[in-house]
């Protein structure tokens, strides 16, 4: 299998976010068309207010710098527009290289894995020079689709299972309180 390489930051663009204490717009937990874009909160923020503000959007990769991890930008409902902050770097790929690909690449690969440790200690930082001086190993379009669309149906499986298992558990602890309940 032949695999062309290249550094990253000949294969994509780089956007950064702003600090979110910047943001001059009100932000809170009620919705609006405006959200703040981060993939590792549970709880959702929006903005309230049209200031002018980066945004990422689902064309794009976002990249945790501090986590060290990539995601697919996912659409959300009622939502027009997904705010980049500085935690997130959102990342626009060359038409060689897949989206669902690149996120196996960057979060799995073990090229990927050896390049980042490399950066030094893991609670550092990964800073855009970082990203775009990254080598990455491109398979045709073809495996490229084939990992990309293995890792998402894993990712959404794994998903699928940590929710059920996540309700067993729930139903789980209920039946105990119950159960000592009318013990008691």
């Amino acid at each position: 299998m032949k695999f062309t390489k290249s550094k990253l930051g000949n294969l994509a663009d780089f956007t950064t976010g702003i600090l979110l204490p910047r943001i001059k717009d009100p932000i809170d937990e009620k919705p609006s068309q405006r959200m703040i874009y981060n993939p590792l909160s549970r709880s959702v923020r929006y903005i309230h207010g049209d200031s002018e503000l980066p945004l990422i959007t689902t064309d794009q990769i976002g990249i945790s710098m501090l986590q060290r991890e990539a995601y697919l930008v996912e659409k959300k409902a009622f939502v027009d527009e997904q705010i980049l902050t500085a935690n997130f770097t959102a990342v626009t790929l060359d038409s060689r290289v897949k989206q669902s690909y690149f996120v196996w690449w960057f979060n799995h690969s073990i090229e990927a894995q050896r390049q980042l440790e490399a950066l030094g200690q893991l609670g550092r930082r990964v800073i855009l020079k970082d990203l775009r001086e990254m080598t990455i190993s491109i398979p045709n379009l073809s495996l490229q689709h084939d990992i990309g669309e293995l890792y998402v149906l894993s990712q959404k499986r794994s998903i699928a299972l940590k929710r059920k298992a996540d309700l067993t558990e729930e139903q789980a602890l209920q039946f105990i309180r119950q159960h000592m309940m009318e013990e008691g």
